[in-house]
């Protein structure tokens, strides 16, 4: 078995072309921001968005886990 040998300095790493994680939707950005309303956007108060986000919805989207995550 042939052993390959590669210093660091031969390691390039890629450059990210975007920002990290899941981008906004705007439409579910929109109807989390109508659902919260004048709500405030603690940590603590994390639970009972998402309650109110399964009460709404009846599910918990991708979409809008990532938009209560923007707003937060």
């Amino acid at each position: 078995m042939a052993t390959i040998h590669i210093d660091a300095d031969q390691i390039v790493k890629k450059k990210r072309k975007g920002r990290k994680g899941h981008s906004v939707d705007f439409s579910a950005l929109s109807e989390i921001q109508g659902l919260l309303g004048n709500e405030p956007r603690r940590s603590d108060l994390l639970i009972e968005h998402l309650h109110k986000i399964q009460d709404r919805y009846h599910h918990l989207s991708d979409k809008h886990l990532t938009a209560l995550a923007h707003e937060m």
